[in-house]
């Protein structure tokens, strides 16, 4: 399952690149249908990969790839449509190299060793940054309107579990891992946390301590 947070960076590096587009002078604007239609195409193929019904079940690695043939064909019925404006190039080369620097990233999560068998002690007196001082403490979601996937392990490509987390969910903070992913410009870790009686892993950008 790539989960809600695969979707949400995606919108959000649609949104970066189309802010870049609008703010370069020596780049025309494209028209916010360009766009529109990426966010279209790559919200199926989210819909298409979550959907445990469809056959459609790529790694994380193959989804970006997928999505930079969605990329192509965007590009091509753009070039034949007489009603809007061909939008440059460069805009399409731009998403793509934010697809693949995500592709990149998601290798590399998959090399780096994971915290999830380490004992739970060993979990709270970790180096992290000043957010660690929440272990222990209780913490809402803030998902931006959608739900969260609870991972097993503290990894994009983790399995997760059968349930989502509805957004403003109330668990309790157990703990957090080494490695992070930089989730729109800002690094964030995993937190480890206990929800509805189940153990697992979720962004910590998504969590709001409980002061």
């Amino acid at each position: 399952m790539l989960g809600n947070v695969m979707g949400t960076i995606l919108k959000k590096v649609v949104q970066e690149v189309q802010n870049r587009n609008r703010s370069n002078p020596n780049v025309k604007t494209a028209d916010a249908s360009v766009f529109d239609n990426i966010v279209g195409r790559f919200k199926n193929r989210q819909q298409q990969a979550d959907d445990p019904a469809t056959s459609y079940t790529p790694s994380q690695e193959e989804f970006c790839d997928d999505l930079c043939n969605e990329l192509d064909e965007v590009q091509t019925s753009n070039a034949a449509d007489a009603n809007v404006e061909t939008a440059d190039s460069s805009v399409f080369a731009d998403m793509k190299a934010q697809i693949e620097a995500l592709k990149a990233q998601v290798n590399a999560q998959a090399n780096e060793p994971t915290i999830n068998s380490m004992p739970l002690p060993e979990l709270n007196t970790m180096e992290a940054a000043p957010s660690s001082n929440a272990v222990g403490m209780m913490a809402t979601t803030n998902s931006n309107g959608g739900s969260l996937a609870f991972r097993t392990a503290p990894d994009m490509g983790a399995p997760t579990h059968s349930i989502r987390i509805p957004e403003y969910s109330q668990m309790k903070v157990l703990g957090y891992s080494q490695n992070s992913i930089n989730l729109d410009g800002v690094n964030s870790r995993f937190a480890q946390v206990e929800y509805n009686g189940q153990v697992g892993w979720v962004l910590e950008a998504y969590l709001g301590i409980n002061e």
